[in-house]
């Protein structure tokens, strides 16, 4: 195995599991997943958190998924440079689409302005069905960083409580959890032989 350091960097997918970034990461070598909630940066460019992780393991590479929406996607490529400039290597991933944006394009090489116009390109694309298997086996990166608890982080405050208690008890996350539902609606929900 090699002996890269990388910091998987989550950002709104917490996900384990069909996860590319940490895939292609476990691969490579050393992984250390790091979730940054960092305040006095400001709620969306931790890059001196980013910079202090990489420095406390030694990371020489950063691996995120995209995050579609324009202004995460103007951050991510912002933190990208940032770190390029200071000699890290940055890979960023495909996490939740089919198609990148700017991977579809009408004859003339614009941007589609419709959804049906969009969706009949996409139909007529040959796919090649990609597999982000878990790693079955994560080797950790050495160094610690500053922790502290969930409740440490303030993240909840008492008027939230009620509503997250009853969140947490009609919603059941992970995948082991969305297949009993798939499965469940195939058995029970779905008319098959569909018929117009």
């Amino acid at each position: 195995m090699s002996s890269s350091k990388t910091i998987v960097w989550f950002r709104r997918d917490h996900r384990i599991e069909d996860n590319p970034a940490l895939a292609a990461s476990a691969r490579d070598g050393c992984v250390f997943p790091v979730f940054i909630w960092c305040p006095k940066e400001g709620q969306f460019y931790p890059v001196g958190a980013l910079l202090d992780s990489i420095e406390t393991i030694g990371a020489t590479t950063v691996a995120f998924n995209h995050r579609h929406v324009p202004v995460s996607l103007v951050r991510g490529h912002n933190i990208k440079e940032k770190l390029v400039e200071l000699g890290i290597f940055v890979q960023s991933y495909n996490g939740d689409l089919l198609y990148e944006p700017w991977e579809i394009y009408d004859e003339r090489g614009y941007a589609f302005t419709t959804f049906e116009a969009y969706r009949d390109k996409c139909s007529h694309m040959q796919m090649e069905p990609v597999s982000h298997l878990p790693p079955w086996r994560l080797v950790p990166a050495a160094g610690t960083i500053v922790m502290c608890s969930v409740e440490e982080l303030g993240l909840e405050d008492e008027a939230g409580k009620s509503s997250n208690s009853l969140l947490g008890r009609g919603w059941s996350p992970g995948w082991g959890n969305a297949d009993k539902a798939l499965a469940e609606f195939v058995e029970q929900h779905l008319n098959w032989p569909y018929k117009e």
